[in-house]
């Protein structure tokens, strides 16, 4: 199945959130409802009225009471083999972003999201991809020190590494496991 019908599929097994909850929230910020977390799997067009900006065909956008805060965005390659990760960004808004940012290590989150869908039994995926920094458009405005930690992290869920011959960070997909 490809990357798009897959995102379509209604019953893959996404990680449950509160196991990523920050213990050190800013003193007196509430805890999250973890309930009020959800995960949209969303393709092309359905990402139109999205405040964020995004790339690729695909993305996964994590919204907290119905307000946008974080997605992942990626494209497919090698008629679906090669999944790349174009894009993890914290939402263009304060009120859904800055909450979630403070008590959710809502980076980890996507990236278990994403080896969610790769793994499923039914996803086509056989690499999982990620440029370098430099090579990542729309990031100009960041802090690269705080970006670069914002990657990282995916890329340490994901158990990604360099290769040399491709110039991307990359990870290998088996049904039972990412290496």
């Amino acid at each position: 199945m490809k990357l798009p019908e897959l995102f379509q599929k209604i019953d893959v097994q996404i990680p449950d959130a509160e196991m990523f909850g920050r213990r050190n929230r800013p003193y007196g910020m509430p805890p999250l409802k973890f309930d009020r977390l959800k995960l949209k799997a969303l393709i092309g067009d359905q990402r139109e009225n999205l405040r964020t900006p995004t790339t690729g065909i695909a993305s996964l956008l994590l919204k907290y009471k119905e307000r946008e805060s974080s997605v992942v965005s990626l494209d497919e390659l090698n008629d679906g083999e090669e999944w790349r990760i174009l894009q993890v960004q914290g939402a263009r808004t304060r009120r859904g972003s800055y909450r979630v940012a403070c008590s959710l290590e809502w980076q980890k989150f996507l990236g278990e999201s994403v080896k969610a869908f790769a793994k499923d039994d039914d996803a086509e995926v056989r690499l999982l991809t990620m440029p370098p920094l430099f090579m990542i458009e729309n990031i100009d405005f960041a802090v690269l020190e705080r970006i670069g930690l914002t990657y990282q992290a995916v890329q340490n869920v994901l158990g990604m590494r360099w290769s040399d011959e491709l110039g991307l960070f990359v990870t290998d997909v088996y049904k039972n496991k990412i290496l």
